[in-house]
């Protein structure tokens, strides 16, 4: 691990104790929360043309979550969509699993993930090769690591 890679897991780690010492679980509308997502991101799809496909029907009414947590979530979530998308489309399925358990999925029409890769997405700094590169120019390798990490200290799965 080099310099720069230490320091942004350090860094990533104050971070992590700092916000879990002021995390708040509030009862929220996460329909509404995941709109005020997509209405951010809207620009970059619509640069691409893609369209963005939100289906919210079977949602909670309400979830007790961190509300900061999760917008990182769905925004990391729908920005790599994005990211890897160059034509077609995006979806977002929101939906109520189970007595209290409920969950967000979001899949595109990008370049997709070799079978053997697909076990290092969640590493920090993994970055898929797409095409003949190795990586997106503006492409961290952190946004699904910070997904993980921000899904497992909200306690969800």
């Amino acid at each position: 691990m080099d310099f720069s890679q230490l320091l942004v897991q350090k860094t990533d780690t104050i971070v992590g104790n700092w916000i879990e010492a002021v995390r708040q679980d509030v009862p929220i509308d996460v329909q509404a929360l995941i709109n005020n997502c997509l209405e951010a991101l809207e620009p970059l799809a619509e640069a691409k043309k893609l369209q963005v496909v939100l289906n919210c029907d079977r949602a909670p009414d309400k979830v007790q979550t961190d509300p900061l947590r999760l917008q990182q979530i769905v925004t990391n979530l729908v920005s790599n969509a994005i990211r890897y998308t160059e034509t077609g489309s995006l979806k977002l399925i929101c939906e109520q699993l189970a007595d209290d358990q409920w969950a967000i999925a979001v899949s595109d029409t990008g370049i997709g993930i070799k079978p053997e890769d697909q076990a290092h997405i969640f590493e920090s700094f993994f970055q898929v090769e797409s095409g003949n590169q190795s990586y997106l120019p503006d492409s961290t390798g952190l946004g699904l690591a910070i997904v993980q990490h921000k899904t497992y200290s909200n306690r969800a799965k």
